[in-house]
């Protein structure tokens, strides 16, 4: 009988070290699927994560942890600007205006054509402002404009011949100044008494001319010129206002001074319809003030602010506003599509909507998205589903366009 001894080495076949390790291995695969994966949680853990997306509250509007307002792309730039543009929103406020959006799209990209064409755009009518504003004797207000422009385009031909003519007046207002600080100089001699004052157009009083000229005719002359050349308030001394106000002090009620009166109502009315069409609410605002000081009607004055009023909201609820500038009345998050959280996919959609003036949306539309098919029906639905507090706009609420990035991630 052979024995052997307790001390010995124990020799295993090589099969069963192969087999020991395999086991290891799956049992090592399988412990990390069961803590990873957590199977007896079933569908509990994909509901956690997208209740976890629905039940986030955002601070003070719609956007939250994934849902902001994204940085514009130069294509969302540029149709912004447009939109800016076309609700007249030239150079404020800054943040939207037109000029600003151009030139953040030529910082970005230099040679963008749309973006030349539409600040030139810009240009043109930022000088007309200018121009109307130099008219009304807003110096000021044409001086910031102007120097405005030609940071931009310091050789601008337009820009040039204005500088010019806001020196011009500058320079009349100057010695018009200096002339109020002089005392009239009086002249006389056998036939005539001549008074001569810096400020107003010499006037002479003959002894005994019975072919004298009227006054007021020449007035009334001065007065048609000056309102055929656009001098409707500007030059002082110059102005149809001035030769008017000269007509009423010597006649108010004599028929030319009441014909002269009532054209020159006729012409501030119109600029101020032309400047409400052109959506330049100081100039029309201006000429309004003006009219009332003439002794306008009344009817005329109320139907000349309602229109300007009314192109005013217009054009506010046509600008696009990010949405977390709106306040939420009722929020809640997009539904996480389940196909995409089971792949693990994450994305955005870009949208924008109108907010009516009961605090609904509509018209959801997505502009931009980071998946063809993924996240947009969830979007548009959340979009449709939010209700926010009217926007107000001078005393009375508005629609109002908006837009925001709806991001969608996983915890």
């Amino acid at each position: 009988m052979t024995t052997t001894s307790s001390n010995a080495p124990v020799t295993r076949d090589p099969a069963d070290v192969v087999l020991y390790l395999g086991a290891a291995i799956v049992l090592g695969v399988g412990v990390s699927w069961l803590i990873l994966s957590q199977p007896w949680q079933g569908s509990a853990d994909n509901e956690f994560r997208t209740e976890s997306v629905a039940t986030a509250t955002p601070p003070a509007g719609p956007a939250a942890s994934r849902l902001s307002t994204a940085e514009p792309t130069v294509d969302e730039a540029l149709r912004m600007a447009d939109v800016a543009l076309s609700a007249g929103i030239l150079i404020e406020p800054e943040r939207y205006s037109a000029w600003k959006l151009y030139t953040d799209v030529l910082r970005a990209d230099p040679n963008n054509i749309d973006a030349r064409d539409g600040i030139r755009r810009v240009t043109e009518l930022l000088l007309a402002r200018a121009t109307t504003a130099l008219q009304q004797a807003r110096t000021s207000d044409a001086r910031e404009i102007l120097a405005l422009v030609q940071r931009q385009f310091p050789d601008d031909a337009g820009a040039a011949e204005l500088a010019e003519r806001i020196n011009a007046a500058e320079e009349v207002q100057r010695s018009l100044v200096a002339d109020d600080l002089t005392p009239p100089r009086i002249e006389t001699n056998s036939e005539s008494l001549r008074i001569e004052t810096p400020s107003e157009p010499q006037a002479t009083v003959a002894s005994a001319a019975p072919d004298l000229v009227d006054p007021l005719e020449e007035m009334r002359a001065a007065f048609d010129a000056a309102l055929a050349a656009g001098n409707l308030l500007q030059p002082a001394g110059g102005s149809a206002e001035h030769f008017l106000s000269v007509m009423v002090e010597r006649d108010a009620d004599h028929a030319l001074t009441s014909e002269a009166r009532m054209a020159f109502i006729n012409t501030v009315l119109s600029r101020a319809t032309e400047a409400t069409e052109a959506l330049d609410a100081v100039a029309a605002e201006a000429w309004i003030d003006a009219a009332i000081k003439l002794g306008a009607d009344a009817a005329r004055v109320d139907a000349a602010d309602a229109a300007l009023t009314t192109a005013l909201v217009t054009a506010e609820s046509q600008r696009l506003r990010p949405a977390t500038e709106l306040l939420v009345e009722s929020y809640a998050a997009p539904r996480y599509p389940p196909a995409a959280e089971r792949r693990n996919i994450e994305g955005w959609v870009d949208v924008e909507f109108v907010v009516t003036t009961s605090g609904q949306t509509r018209e959801v539309a997505i502009t931009d998205a980071s998946h063809d098919s993924l996240f947009r029906q969830e979007a548009v639905a959340a979009v449709e589903a939010w209700r926010f507090v009217p926007k107000v706009y001078l005393d009375r609420p508005i629609e109002q366009r908006a837009y925001m990035r709806i991001r969608f991630a996983l915890e």
